[in-house]
Parts: structure tokens; C-alpha cells; sequence
């Protein structure tokens, strides 16, 4: 179905699975810095979950009972349910163990130096652009802000096969159009495996890094 929106299309950057994988191996896990970006990189590349929901995680966000990652997503005050795969729950682990400064606090992920505090997505803006350029990863032209992974993460699922509902529940959208805008794949495939949509509401401002 044709869209009726005043938004225009945005260009997205997007990173294959093979790139992201890179970034992730270039990341150092025996350093307590590496521990921390390791688990943040995995979180924004496995679920597409916006940095500033990372910041504001807490700690039993990460449901073992039922192998379940809960929380609320902030923008659109929508909870979000998703599986815990083996790699996020030994990161998380890893994390916790050897890396997060002891201390009492609901929020996972807190600085390591005093005063301590849980990050905001400020703070965290170099993650994913250090790494990007320690795996020698091509960025001439493109973006390279955490939400770049998101929009990797939906683009690399519908290339996998996945349809447009699917992505939709991981990325946690109110509506399947806003997921249509954020592929960046040709509109003979979008046809092929969009679904009805149930209306033409678009999330505005859910393409900012």
C-alpha cells in the first residue's frame, strides 16, 4: 500500500550483519571498559534498542525466570518483551561480575569512576563510531550514531527474511508503517512482504541519532 505522509523518506545508513560482526570482534572483553561496550553494542545491534533506553535500563530489566528483557521504551512509553539469547545473558554476566563498579543502584549500566552515575546516551555518543573505525569499517558518506545499527538491524532481518510485522515487534513501533520507512530495500520487495496496514501513522522523529 502507498503511504500518505507529510514526512519526507529519510536515507538511512545502514551496516551488513559481516560489518557489525567486525565491530564486535574489534572490541577488547578483558578490559572493563570492553565489558561495558560489548554489552552495549550487542543490545543496540541484536535488539535495535535505542541508546537512551540502554542508559535508563535497570538491572531487572533482565528477567532469567523467564528469559525475558523487559522494560519500557521511553519514547514510546510502549513495554517491550524480548528472548534473551545465550551471547546477551553471558555479557550481561560478564558485565556485572567484572566490569560494573559495586555499587547500590537500580540501573545497569553506571560510570566507572566517582561520582557514580547511570550514563545518559550523551555520554555514550563514541561507543559505536570507535569501534566502527577500529574494525576498519568503510564510513565515508555515512552516519555513525548508535541508531545506525537499529536501522542495520531492520534492514538486515527483512534481507533474512523476515517480515515487516516481525521487525516492527523487535524495533517496537506503534505502527508497521513506521517500520516500512525504515528499510532501506527496493519497493518490489517491500510489496512482496509488507502486511496490511492497519493505519498511516508514522512515529515522528523516530529516524534522529
Amino acid at each position: 500500500p502507498k503511504l500518505n505522509t507529510c514526512y519526507s523518506t529519510p536515507i538511512l545508513t545502514t551496516y551488513s550483519n559481516e560489518e557489525i560482526n567486525k565491530v564486535l570482534n574489534s572490541i577488547d572483553k578483558t578490559t572493563k571498559i570492553g565489558k561495558r561496550d560489548y554489552l552495549i553494542i550487542l543490545l543496540l545491534a541484536t535488539y535495535g534498542i535505542r541508546i537512551g533506553d540502554i542508559c535508563n535500563m535497570k538491572i531487572n530489566s533482565f528477567d532469567f525466570n523467564s528469559n525475558k528483557l523487559i522494560f519500557v521504551q521511553k519514547k514510546t512509553n510502549k513495554m517491550l518483551e524480548l528472548p534473551i539469547i545465550n551471547e546477551i545473558k553471558f555479557a550481561f554476566v560478564d558485565y556485572l561480575k567484572n566490569s560494573r563498579p559495586n555499587i547500590e543502584s537500580e540501573f545497569l549500566l553506571i560510570t566507572h569512576t566517582k561520582p557514580y552515575r547511570n550514563y545518559d546516551k550523551r555520554s555514550l555518543r563514541n561507543v559505536v563510531p570507535k569501534y566502527l573505525k577500529l574494525a576498519n569499517i568503510n564510513t565515508s558518506g555515512k552516519k555513525t550514531g548508535a541508531h545506525t545499527l537499529r536501522h542495520s538491524l531492520a534492514s538486515n532481518m527483512l534481507s533474512n527474511g523476515s517480515n515487516i510485522k516481525e521487525i516492527s515487534d523487535i524495533l517496537g513501533h506503534n505502527y508497521i508503517s513506521t517500520s516500512n520507512l525504515y528499510l532501506t530495500i527496493d519497493n518490489k520487495k517491500l510489496q512482496e512482504l509488507s502486511l496490511e496496514l492497519p493505519n498511516n501513522n508514522i512515529e515522528k522523529g523516530d529516524f534522529n541519532e
